[in-house]
């Protein structure tokens, strides 16, 4: 995943069309402007995008392009070889797509939302020890924070560790909500997909109360 913050939209309320289509009459009266460039990137990222988003991007010149947005451009990479990997590994190739996924790691740089972004894709693979392996190995040599918690956790979703998901979201739950944490777990206990649904509600919270 993209790091969201700072350029959220709330896909979830249905927003993202309106979005795209502001975004996309900006461009027609300033097709060569920086900003609504890399805004329209931008959003093609939060919706998963990532061609799109690279098509985009690739419109501002070099010249003419900020460090966040040469950081978009190595975040937008690393998507797209990602998925072109897991969709070997769909087609029954999974040795190939490890392979493919292991040449991507030098890409992260070290980033932890970028680790994250390979760690997932190795669980789209069919590798989930290697993904919670990366993970594991990223915490020991990182300084704990809610975020990389929540990136943990995602991965470990995604490798089907429910029980370890649960131990780190409760316990965030109790630090972000004093004194509601007991009716919060109430909600999550009963979501359709409780760890997921759960993450996405904390994420909200937590930027609720910076």
């Amino acid at each position: 995943m993209a790091t969201r913050r700072g350029r959220s939209i709330d896909l979830r309320s249905g927003q993202a069309q309106v979005a795209r289509d502001l975004i996309d009459e900006l461009l027609k009266q300033q097709p060569d402007q920086p900003d609504a460039l890399y805004t329209s990137t931008l959003l093609s990222a939060e919706l998963g995008e990532w061609t799109k988003a690279q098509s985009t991007l690739s419109r501002i010149p070099a010249a003419k392009r900020s460090s966040d947005m040469n950081e978009m451009d190595r975040d937008i990479k690393l998507h797209i070889q990602t998925e072109i990997a897991v969709d070997v590994a769909r087609r029954g190739q999974r040795q190939e797509a490890w392979a493919l996924l292991s040449r991507c790691e030098p890409m992260t740089l070290g980033k932890p939302e970028r680790v994250a972004v390979l760690a997932s894709a190795f669980a789209d693979a069919g590798n989930p020890d290697q993904a919670v392996s990366m993970m594991r190995a990223l915490l020991e040599k990182s300084p704990s924070t809610p975020d990389l918690q929540l990136l943990y956790a995602g991965v470990l979703l995604k490798a089907g560790e429910d029980t370890e998901v649960s131990e780190i979201l409760l316990p965030r739950v109790d630090a972000i909500i004093d004194g509601e944490s007991t009716s919060v777990r109430i909600t999550i206990l009963h979501l359709d997909h409780p760890l997921a649904e759960a993450m996405l509600y904390i994420e909200d919270l937590t930027d609720a109360v910076r």
